[in-house]
């Protein structure tokens, strides 16, 4: 009966000891391992992404295509944050200077003050006075008539070969599903 015993707790001192070392071989093993990346890793908050360095080059792009300060831009006579932000982009595109700055506020006495105004600061980051043009009124090059646009539409269907004639189709088909009278 003793040895009965003695071998029964040496069978569960055997299934301890056993099942410790399969427990610790597998925290070993758990721990060594480096987990996958399967994309879910995020850069920090303040570390720019290709994401964010496109959107700053679309943003720049587009500011020196519009060219265009108007009052918003302006607190009186001088520029403030938001024309300033707006020079910056204007400045991060990669187009040849001279830079065309537009000035779409009213002709009052400020005027002058304002042009200066934004001179100065672009002289502040190293734009020479000389390298830069200004212009009254909106950007002309921005705005263009819708005309030639409308014009050219029948020129995109490819479903015929000519187009002309599936636009015209396509547009005598939808205004005659249109409900006459203009009742809803």
């Amino acid at each position: 009966m003793l040895n009965n015993r003695f071998n029964n707790m040496m069978n569960g001192i055997t299934l301890r000891t056993v099942s410790m070392a399969a427990v610790l071989m597998l925290a070993a093993a758990c721990q060594s391992k480096q987990p996958e990346n399967h994309g879910e890793v995020f850069a920090p908050d303040d570390q720019p992404t290709a994401m964010d360095h496109l959107l700053d080059a679309q943003a720049a792009r587009g500011a020196r295509a519009d060219a265009t300060l108007y009052a918003v831009h302006f607190d009186g006579p001088n520029l403030n944050p938001l024309g300033m932000y707006k020079l910056d982009l204007m400045l991060k595109d990669d187009s040849a200077l001279p830079l065309s700055v537009w000035m779409d506020v009213p002709d009052d006495d400020s005027a002058q003050s304002r042009r200066m105004s934004v001179a100065t600061y672009l002289k502040d980051r190293g734009i020479a006075p000389e390298r830069v043009t200004f212009g009254h009124g909106p950007n002309p090059d921005v705005a263009h008539s819708a005309a030639q646009g409308l014009a050219d539409l029948p020129k995109t269907d490819t479903d015929s070969g000519s187009g002309t004639a599936a636009a015209t189709g396509a547009a005598s088909a939808s205004a005659s599903a249109a409900p006459a009278g203009g009742s809803h």
